[in-house]
């Protein structure tokens, strides 16, 4: 078992998914996958005018570091990174 390169990051600005995706990048790998959560206006019949996210940043990186884990040994990956932003 390979140990995938990648990181996890919370961020308060906008996510550079180029360099994300740079950041995991193998010649070896046959495709690249980039998931991009967005907010949806409406959910059911409420519209959404606004979000913020907070976290316990030490509880939430360690959380996402090991789904990143999971995740990359579950599908054999070569990288694997996840940047989540807050505010």
């Amino acid at each position: 078992m390979h140990h995938a390169r990648g990181s996890v990051s919370l961020v308060e600005r906008a996510i550079d998914t180029g360099a994300l995706v740079a950041s995991v990048a193998d010649v070896d790998a046959g495709a690249k996958v980039l998931f991009v959560g967005t907010t949806r206006r409406r959910t059911g019949g409420a519209v959404t005018e606004r979000l913020e996210y907070e976290a316990h940043a030490p509880m939430a990186s360690e959380l996402l570091e090991g789904l990143r884990r999971t995740a990359a040994e579950r599908f054999d990956l070569l990288g694997c990174g996840i940047v989540h932003r807050l505010g």
